[in-house]
């Protein structure tokens, strides 16, 4: 199968229109719509439906399509590689990051570092257990994520650059919000919970059998609907104290003070011994390290985090 009737296939999915499609990929109409014909005629049948407001894939037309797309996705990242090169950059580092960080801790990083020599960062989000197995297979060069991930350490090298903690906050419907009182376990499990995080090691760490009343929701991945959640809701749920508070989202109101022992939530620089031998990695180890060092220093929670520990 000839790529290029994949990738134009793909286009004219994305924007359901064969015009639009032949806009972007600068030819013609007459000429896509022949590709089209072509590729109908290799699979015998169909890849299209013609619509009321203007083309639908069919079901060998859908699946086609996903095969455009990734050639699409990997000729974009061939055209940025090329930039890169005659930019006289080094290279391209792939840096994952946990959903918590997204939240405003790394806001300053970019006017922190000079992004302007060394190799392009690429940054992605994700778990922190899929960040983990695609630095296992090379897909990551570091990921900053929780240093108590249920991972084999043994290929790794793990640094913790952050100190946090988990606190349980309340909902701004629930009773228990903006309580003077320290709340109790039975007080707690009352309540209705949320699972924030779910396939990320919290629960495990932190035993949530003992606290939480009745689960009416389970979150895995981006925090931001969790704190949306907390903002219109009675739910009780668990977070990593100092990356949510640095997002501005909440006030203290949210945060119980508990007579429950809460678990550490810190974050680590994760990357393989083998990269670990590469300058480039060593010397972007160095710039997030002491980006967090400052972090650390400054942001809100360090004293609460550090009495905690002790």
């Amino acid at each position: 199968m000839e790529p290029k009737l994949l990738s134009q296939l793909a286009y004219i999915v994305k924007f359901g229109s064969l015009s639009r499609a032949a806009e972007i990929l600068e030819i013609t109409q007459p000429a896509l719509t022949r590709s089209i014909k072509l590729l109908e005629s290799k699979i015998g049948g169909p890849v299209l439906i013609r619509a009321s407001n203007g083309v639908r894939p069919t079901e060998i037309g859908a699946q086609l399509a996903e095969l455009g797309d990734r050639i699409n996705e990997q000729s974009e990242k061939s055209s940025q590689l090329i930039d890169i090169w005659k930019d006289g950059r080094k290279g391209v580092l792939k840096i994952g990051v946990g959903p918590a960080l997204g939240l405003g801790a790394m806001d300053d990083f970019f006017s922190f570092a000079d992004l302007n020599t060394g190799p392009v960062l690429y940054f992605s989000t994700g778990k922190g257990t899929s960040m983990i197995n695609k630095l296992q297979h090379g897909e990551l060069d570091i990921v900053l994520a929780p240093a108590n991930l249920d991972v084999e350490h043994g290929n790794f090298n793990r640094q913790i650059i952050f100190n946090d903690h988990i606190r349980i906050f309340a909902g701004k419907k629930s009773p228990l919000f903006a309580s003077k009182e320290k709340v109790t376990t039975a007080a707690m499990k009352q309540q209705p919970w949320a699972l924030s995080g779910a396939s990320s090691g919290i629960y495990e760490a932190l035993d949530l059998r003992r606290l939480a009343g009745p689960i009416k929701v389970m979150f895995t991945g981006s925090v931001d609907l969790v704190i949306s959640l907390l903002q219109t809701s009675d739910i009780l749920v668990a977070l990593p104290y100092r990356f949510v508070m640095m997002s501005g989202k909440l006030s203290e109101d949210y945060v119980l003070s508990t007579d429950a022992l809460l678990p550490r939530r810190d974050i680590a620089l994760w990357s393989t011994e083998k990269n670990m031998e590469r300058p480039e990695i060593l010397m972007t180890h160095e710039l997030i390290k002491e980006y967090f060092r400052r972090l650390g220093e400054s942001s809100i929670g360090r004293l609460t985090a550090d009495a905690d520990a002790t």
